[in-house]
């Protein structure tokens, strides 16, 4: 996955994991990715597990924008 979305300013890449995750999650369970998307889910888990942080549980409005994942093209 090639990096699309800088860093702002204050925001960690462990900030950033944590909103791109579950949104990756989303994208390869509407693509029939099932397997892939539970995998992604239990890494989003264990990464607020381990790195445990006010970005993991803030409203939408706080923790920034949500990027949206963007596959690359084949």
């Amino acid at each position: 996955m090639r990096d699309t979305f800088p860093l702002r300013p204050g925001r960690t890449g462990l900030e950033i994991l944590r909103t791109e995750l579950p949104d990756l999650a989303y994208e390869l369970e509407r693509q029939g990715r099932l397997d892939a998307a539970d995998v992604v889910m239990m890494l989003h888990a264990r990464l607020r597990e381990l790195a445990p942080g006010p970005a993991a549980d803030a409203p939408a409005d706080l923790a920034g924008p949500r990027p949206t994942f963007q596959p690359q093209s084949s």
